[in-house]
């Protein structure tokens, strides 16, 4: 599929002279009044020009805008409308935003997992199953894992410090898992359903088999958990389906994801089925109830205070009917609903402030490429998360087709915003990154 390159045709209209009216004046005032209606007629052309120009302004720095056959996203009246647009750049509330600039790095798609916990120069980015670091300065990139060949892939990405990524290949002929940090085999016995968790300074891995778990760190030696909460994970594990065909239930074992506060002990450990919080410091857990609907937790990520998660909350079975905005606030285990007329909330990730959030939804507008195929478009937002106030950020291009930009990542030092992705349904996905201040 082309991208629409095509750009509206602009039609001048010529005015045709009226007929002359029999007229006794002189010749020359004629002339006068004709001269005076061309200048008036020329003068508005340009007034035009000049409102149509800045109207018009380019959604990327240094690139002619994108228009889009239909009109701008519509923001719905619950949206505040607090922008202010200077030259390149677009100020909602205390954050000042740049139009996004890719950083070339001379490879094809990428998948950013995020920021080094200790970086904001670097992004972890997995891509042809291998983990590379890219420096969002000059955009060279450093191998961070070995090179693994197309019957093994990579996955349970975790970041630890002083530049160290823990992660988890699987061989599809030989069924193994292993367990690598950089490029360090460490563990060659998990087993599929073992569950990875970071918190940043050590990877600890709970397998579904074992009572106990292992803790690991910069490829030392395993050894012992200080806890164990193997009864808690568990049950997690193991999901309930109904299988309409036969009118029956059965058990599935179903793989957990994680993620950690980084300021204190408490880990997020969700799948489908289930959404918990376990100490790691002490083993104790909480689960936390969504409501009776069978709502799931598909994303979670945690404020930079690590006091609270942002959640995309979805039900059911692909194609997922809605995607909704929840934060759980750890302090009181208070679950809300971020109220918005997004269908779909596709992507998140917070401000430094952990009081606002970034994020990328759904519109209800559409935008047609040259074949005449219709997209919806996402366009990003910042929600205060205890006034519920919506603010369009509108640095991306209209042809921003949803579900084509992936994992919005606020660098840890404040300044920069990643994600990944392509603006129009074709080409490869690439990194981009927009520039930050705050007031």
């Amino acid at each position: 599929m082309k991208p629409n390159n095509d750009q509206p045709k602009t039609v001048k209209k010529t005015v045709q002279p009226q007929p002359s009216r029999p007229t006794t004046q002189p010749a020359v005032k004629w002339y006068l009044i004709v001269q005076g209606v061309f200048y008036v007629v020329v003068l508005s052309v340009m007034v035009i020009g000049l409102l149509w120009m800045v109207g018009g302004r380019g959604q990327m720095v240094g690139q002619t805008a994108e228009v889009s056959p239909t009109e701008t996203p519509t923001i719905e009246a619950m949206i505040t409308s607090t922008q202010e647009i200077t030259g390149n750049s677009v100020t909602v509330g205390e954050y000042t935003f740049s139009f996004p600039q890719e950083v070339p790095d001379g490879r094809g798609s990428v998948e950013i997992m995020g920021w080094l916990p200790d970086s904001s120069d670097e992004i972890i980015d997995t891509r042809d199953n291998q983990i590379f670091a890219i420096n969002t300065h000059t955009g060279k990139t450093r191998e961070v894992s070995p090179e693994f060949g197309d019957d093994i892939s990579v996955s349970s990405v975790k970041l630890l410090n002083d530049n160290q990524v823990g992660f988890t290949t699987y061989n599809y002929k030989t069924k193994d898992r292993f367990l690598w940090i950089n490029d360090t085999l460490v563990l060659t016995d998990i087993d599929n359903f073992s569950i990875v968790i970071s918190d940043y300074e050590n990877l600890w891995v709970f397998d579904s088999e074992l009572h106990e778990g292992r803790i690991l760190q910069g490829g030392k030696e395993a050894r012992q958990t200080p806890i164990d909460i193997s009864s808690v994970l568990k049950p997690l594990s193991i999901l309930d389906i109904y299988d309409p065909e036969s009118d029956s239930m059965y058990t599935e074992t179903v793989s957990l994801q994680s993620t950690s506060s980084p300021a204190t002990s408490w880990t997020a450990i969700y799948n489908r089925g289930h959404f918990s919080l376990v100490d790691l410091q002490t083993g104790t857990s909480q689960a936390v109830a969504l409501d009776d609907t069978g709502q799931w937790v598909d994303y979670a990520v945690w404020s930079p205070d690590g006091q609270k998660l942002a959640l995309l909350v979805t039900e059911g079975d692909l194609p997922l009917p809605y995607e909704k905005l929840f934060v759980l606030d750890t302090a009181n285990l208070e679950l809300s609903e971020i109220e918005t007329d997004f269908q779909y909330v596709t992507n998140v990730t917070w401000a430094p402030d952990s009081e606002n959030l970034l994020i990328i939804a759904k519109t209800n507008d559409k935008t047609i490429d040259s074949q005449g195929d219709k997209y919806t478009i996402s366009q990003l937002f910042l929600v205060n998360i205890f006034s519920e106030s919506i603010s369009h950020v509108p640095v991306l291009p209209n042809t921003t087709v949803t579900g084509f930009i992936w994992k919005l990542s606020w660098s840890p030092d404040g300044k920069k915003i990643a994600f990944g992705g392509t603006f129009k349904p074709v080409g490869n996905s690439h990194l981009y990154l927009i520039d930050v201040t705050s007031q």
